[in-house]
């Protein structure tokens, strides 16, 4: 049985060359930056300088959703105005149409009127004439009577 860290040969094995590799590795990037004195400055610069640019660019980007979201309000306010337009319009075409039912309202009245005042004219008339025969039958009757002597 094999305690709690126990290890295979095999993974023994795997390990080793692993160690190895990284060794290896490690022994070919000494040798490079050995060799070349300024080379960890070289990248630390640009690192920064990469940095330096990173957080423009985020700076950046910041400014364009601050834009974004002006724009945003901009429309919603031009939505509401709109809005508020519509509703004023449609408040404007209802008071049209209540004008316009007086109108017409207004102009059947007008029609009704001129009817009843020619239906007056025609009776006016006719009485007219009425009175002007009774006229003519009283002067007719006088005229009779006026030859009786009393």
């Amino acid at each position: 049985m094999r305690g709690k860290y126990a290890i295979s040969l095999a993974e023994a094995m795997v390990v080793a060359r692993e160690r190895s590799k990284l060794e290896k590795r490690h022994a070919r990037h000494k040798r490079y930056y050995d060799s070349h004195p300024g080379a960890m400055q070289k990248k630390n610069t640009e690192v920064r300088a990469g940095s330096t640019a990173l957080t423009e660019t985020l700076e950046f980007f910041n400014r364009i959703v601050k834009s974004v979201d002006q724009i945003t309000t901009s429309m919603e306010e031009v939505a509401k105005a709109s809005d508020a337009q519509a509703t004023t319009v449609t408040g404007l075409i209802t008071n049209v149409q209540n004008v316009s039912n007086i109108i017409q309202g207004t102009a059947k009245e007008a029609v009704d009127a001129a009817a009843a005042t020619e239906e007056t004219s025609a009776s006016i008339d006719q009485i007219a004439n009425v009175i002007s025969n009774v006229n003519k039958v009283v002067e007719k009757v006088t005229l009779e009577t006026s030859k009786f002597r009393v």
